[in-house]
């Protein structure tokens, strides 16, 4: 079988401008999950990770490929460059697929960005709208959208939570614009649009299905799940979901940098756990075939890997 993580970083620290990893870790132990989930004690994104050190730990857990990105917030002058993210597939070209980035409010400077980024070999790109109070389906990014259904360029939205945290003397993170139920309209305004919904909405998981269900373009994929986001029954249940609604082969793997040593074994674990807890028992049992396009095949299948 073929794995993929359809989720991952390699960025220097001053890619990131104000929103340091120290600013993320705050918000992620002041939420709590340092106490209550099993997951690194720090954020993954933030310079964690040197190239080597990815290439060593997928082929330590034998990871095929991994999906890099870049990530452009002029708020916070937050710019993972999508040349960066070029000149690091260059080095392993048969082990990253590359996402880039645009400030989705740059209207025209962004659509011709996406052709260049197009022409860098990048197979989409990754928004995070909350960064600038705005919603995925806000009329002022239809240009974006439009741009990348023509070039075929897939569109990853962070949805589900962030922590809140303060920066400058203002805070930050509100949740309404990261609710998965905002990718509907974009989904049904732009029906050739691919459109990845990063982390699953985490709590929303079950509104994530539905709309995967009625939504062909709309994909899904579980980044950081596995490492204590949900409860590792939840994710059992999601999985099993996903195969009773026929949108399993939708549903990806990933771990936005959380380290696959800890990620990979849990993931692998849920058909075993799931009959150790009579977990979901009216529910479709998880196959090994299911969690092969779960782990790999289904974002082969969206990346067009053979």
């Amino acid at each position: 079988m073929m794995i993929i993580d359809s989720h991952g970083w390699i960025t220097e620290k001053e890619h990131w401008g104000k929103f340091t990893g120290e600013i993320m870790d705050s918000s992620a132990a002041e939420a709590g999950w340092s106490e209550t989930r099993d997951m690194h004690e720090q954020t993954g994104i933030v310079g964690r990770y040197k190239l080597p050190d990815l290439i060593e730990m997928m082929d330590e857990m034998g990871v095929d490929k991994q999906v890099i990105m870049a990530m452009d917030i002029p708020r916070w002058n937050v710019k993972v460059p999508n040349e960066f993210v070029a000149e690091n597939i260059k080095q392993y070209p048969d082990r990253l697929i590359g996402l880039g980035s645009v400030h989705d409010l740059g209207g025209l400077k962004s659509v011709k960005e996406l052709d260049e980024l197009y022409s860098l070999g990048l197979q989409g790109i990754k928004l995070a709208t909350h960064g600038n109070d705005v919603y995925p389906w806000d009329e002022r990014i239809w240009p974006v959208y439009e741009k990348c259904q023509d070039l075929g360029l897939i569109v990853y939205f962070h949805t589900g939570w962030s922590g809140s945290f303060e920066m400058e003397g203002k805070t930050y993170g509100v949740w309404k614009y990261q609710r998965v139920e905002h990718l509907d309209e974009v989904c049904v305004e732009f029906p050739k649009l691919r459109v990845v919904a990063a982390h699953a909405g985490i709590a929303e998981w079950k509104t994530c299905l539905m709309l995967m269900l009625k939504n062909k373009n709309l994909w899904a994929n579980t980044d950081g799940l596995a490492a204590g986001y949900i409860p590792p029954e939840d994710y059992i249940l999601m999985i099993k979901n996903a195969k009773a609604l026929g949108v399993l082969n939708k549903l990806m793997w990933g771990t936005d940098n959380v380290d696959q040593r800890l990620d990979l074994p849990l993931a692998r674990s849920l058909p075993e756990l799931a009959k150790k807890h009579n977990i979901g028992p009216t529910m479709p049992d998880i196959t090994q075939e299911d969690m092969d396009l779960f782990l790999g095949h289904n974002a082969a299948r969206l990346y067009n890997i053979k």
